[in-house]
């Protein structure tokens, strides 16, 4: 019966094919599929511990030894070679079969600021020089001419049109899409906004007028790109669908799991949407919340098709145009592969770990001070409640020991599904006020100063909040370093309240202090 269900969940939607949990443990942040000729379905993964891994479509993957002095941010593969951006600042390119110690064969050096985004040139990448783009932290994005084998390389165009803090850049029919998360202002970030680039002749990039606006809520994090179509993720919880003039046609809302004509829809309540996949038939997104979710073109419209429930924030999304494969990069440290191909599902253990392993992390997402009697019970009342849209959640109460369990409604098999117990919260009172705001549970911050020093921060966290929100609302009004994210948001899910998180020092990541 379990392989039955398995079958029919990779024919209607993407069932779990296998996992590689890489070798140095750390979160995977980036991901890309390798052009030939290497085999079908081969991927690169870089992870905050500074190791790239390759992954074949078959065997064990294989970490390249030689380890960045920072996190990697964006992997991007050539026919030969590959390259990363690293939190540093710099763009690194290597030998993509293994040799020697795997030391850089060139590093191109300009930015000023985490780099965030590498794209290759898609229609070149076996020419040489290799041709290829970045986005940085610092606002500017660079157009690079490389010669890995020679050792030479140089930056033969900046753009830096008021792109504050640019998170990704992306190739497309006849130039380039650049995207920023804005600047910070009064705690909020103000300007965020969607460029678009023409390819001359010449080689040169210049600006589409008018710009595309952005429309989003908040900083724009991602692209995606069909021929007839591209897109826009951002911390507002949406995917904007735009046609090529960049007007918006299509609202994907993560709050609601819904979609809508309406270009002014603001969305809110879902994930932070840190990376889009274009798929043939749709698009597929990466939450920061733990869901990758799957969105069908239909009737010339949009529907949510399928949400995937991870153990963590999945950084980075994956289609293969070949098989319809998707891969997601999650911060468990873990590369997951989802296919419709029944005869390419995981074994049964390995499904079952990935749903323990989901289960267990919605069981500690968060503290709660849910009226458990008020709730529908899970005996009784789920047959005759219907969830409003595919991924969404419901609390029960189950009536045989009185506790909370949260579930996620299934389109495809029409019933609750179980992800997870909501867990009680401490009975210490650790409320207090932020910026004038009173929150049910107050944490200390320490940040490592420039020129030496600590400061404390204190971080505010209402019971039921996405620590991922909250987070976010921590770095905007500190103006602190965007790559700090994912470690505040476990912080405040670990409820490590007994002593101070210290960002920046020895116990943080591998990064420079935050300008203050």
């Amino acid at each position: 019966r379990r392989r039955r269900r398995r079958r029919r969940e990779a024919s209607e939607g993407r069932g779990k094919r296998g996992r590689d949990a890489l070798p140095d443990g750390t979160a995977v942040r980036c991901l890309c599929l390798v052009p030939p000729p290497s085999p079908p379905g081969t991927l690169l993964a870089g992870t905050e511990g500074g190791y790239v891994a390759l992954l074949p479509p078959s065997g064990p993957s294989e970490t390249r030894p030689w380890r960045h002095p920072h996190h990697i941010l964006s992997v991007a593969a050539f026919a030969s070679f590959y390259a990363t951006g690293c939190k540093d600042g710099r763009v690194r390119l290597f030998p993509l079969s293994a040799t020697g110690d795997g030391a850089p064969l060139l590093t191109l050096e300009g930015h000023a600021g985490p780099v965030c985004s590498v794209r290759a040139w898609p229609s070149g990448a076996s020419s040489s020089p290799l041709t290829l783009a970045t986005g940085s932290w610092d606002g500017s994005v660079r157009l690079w001419h490389a010669d890995p084998e020679k050792g030479t390389g140089r930056c033969v165009q900046t753009i830096d049109a008021g792109l504050a803090n640019s998170t990704a850049c992306l190739w497309v029919a006849g130039g380039l899409m650049a995207c920023c998360a804005g600047r910070s202002e009064g705690g909020r970030y103000v300007d965020q906004a969607v460029r678009a680039y023409a390819l001359g002749e010449d080689g040169a990039l210049t600006e589409r007028l008018p710009p595309p606006p952005a429309g989003h809520g908040g900083p724009v994090r991602c692209l995606a790109a069909w021929e007839d179509l591209w897109a826009s993720g951002g911390n507002d919880g949406t995917v904007r669908v735009r046609s090529p003039d960049g007007r918006v046609a299509h609202v994907l809302d993560h709050g609601t799991m819904t979609a809508s004509s309406l270009d002014d829809a603001k969305g809110g309540g879902g994930g932070i949407v840190l990376a889009l996949a274009a798929l043939l038939e749709g698009v597929a997104t990466g939450l920061e919340d733990g869901k990758v979710c799957v969105w069908r073109r239909e009737g010339g419209g949009w529907v949510a098709a399928q949400s995937l429930v991870h153990p963590g924030c999945v950084w980075d999304v994956a289609a293969d145009p070949n098989t319809g494969d998707l891969v997601s990069a999650c911060h468990d440290g873990t590369v997951r592969i989802f296919t419709r191909r029944s005869e390419k599902v995981a074994r049964d253990e390995e499904v079952a770990q990935w749903e323990r392993d989901s289960q267990a992390a919605a069981a500690k997402s968060g503290r709660s001070q849910v009226d458990v009697s008020k709730l529908p019970s899970w005996e009784r009342d789920r047959t005759n409640m219907v969830g409003k849209s595919e991924g969404f959640v419901q609390l029960f109460r189950k009536d045989a020991d009185g506790t909370a369990i949260a579930t996620q409604w299934s389109e495809s098999s029409a019933t609750w599904v179980i992800v997870g117990v909501v867990a009680d919260g401490p009975s210490e009172d650790d409320s207090g006020v932020v910026d004038g705001v009173r929150y049910q549970h107050v944490y200390p911050i320490e940040i490592d100063m420039r020129g030496g020093g600590v400061t404390t921060l204190q971080i505010g966290y209402d019971d039921g909040m996405n620590p991922f929100v909250a987070a976010q609302r921590f770095i905007d009004r500190h103006e602190l370093d965007q790559n700090y994210l994912a470690e505040i948001a476990d912080y405040i899910t670990k409820r490590a309240g007994q002593g101070a998180v210290s960002l920046g020092g020895p116990s943080g990541p591998s990064a420079a202090p935050p300008s203050r």
